[in-house]
């Protein structure tokens, strides 16, 4: 995917890996981007569930001090990587 098709809005983006053989699972992974729209951090591991993904971003956000308000984008379902949904503590 070019870069210029990638939502660079800022917050956190939850992507899917697509998996190599039909045995493996897709894995999911994190991306965090400033209001510039460059990439801050990115989750150092891949993660089996979605679950597993989101809960890596909240504990990344209490690390920041930032859970007043995030934005978080599901690129995991067709159509849905534009809009926004945010994080609620």
């Amino acid at each position: 995917m070019k870069r210029n098709e990638v939502n660079r809005q800022p917050g956190f983006h939850v992507h899917k890996t697509k998996p190599r053989t039909i045995e493996l699972a897709a894995n999911y992974y994190w991306i965090f981007i400033a209001k510039n729209g460059r990439t801050i951090s990115k989750s150092s591991e891949v993660y089996d569930s979605k679950q597993a993904a989101v809960k890596s971003i909240k504990i990344m956000l209490k690390l920041l001090q930032a859970t007043e308000l995030c934005l978080y984008y599901d690129h995991t379902k067709k159509g849905s990587e534009k809009v926004a949904d945010l994080f609620v503590f």
